[in-house]
């Protein structure tokens, strides 16, 4: 993560990202650091709305464990840093299938 905020960043994306930077090493040492690495550090904090936290995964596999899994607890570590209940709102970027090389179509 970066340590240094960038020009042209609100209050709010600072507070946000200084929060998520908290929660994410609150978090760390409860998860397995496989886990942690494939499923958490992959997550990007977007936008701190009011008590609304925009939280994007790569994908919907990870979407999924997310959500399953630690949803509940990131929110209550950001509401923590925050000073303030959130709501998470978890989304999943979309991504195009990629053509796999020397994969075939349907088999006849």
């Amino acid at each position: 993560m970066k340590d240094q905020f960038t020009l042209g960043e609100t209050d709010d994306q600072i507070r946000l990202r200084t929060a998520w930077e908290h929660a994410m090493r609150r978090l760390g040492p409860e998860v397995p650091p496989a886990w942690y690495e494939r499923f958490l550090l992959v997550l990007k904090p977007i936008s701190l709305n009011g008590s609304e936290v925009a939280v994007m995964a790569p994908g919907r596999f990870v979407f999924d464990w997310v959500q399953k899994r630690f949803a509940d607890q990131i929110a209550q570590y950001l509401s923590d840093e925050l000073g303030h209940p959130v709501i998470l709102q978890l989304g999943c970027e979309a991504r195009e299938k990629q053509d796999v090389p020397g994969a075939m179509g349907a088999v006849r």
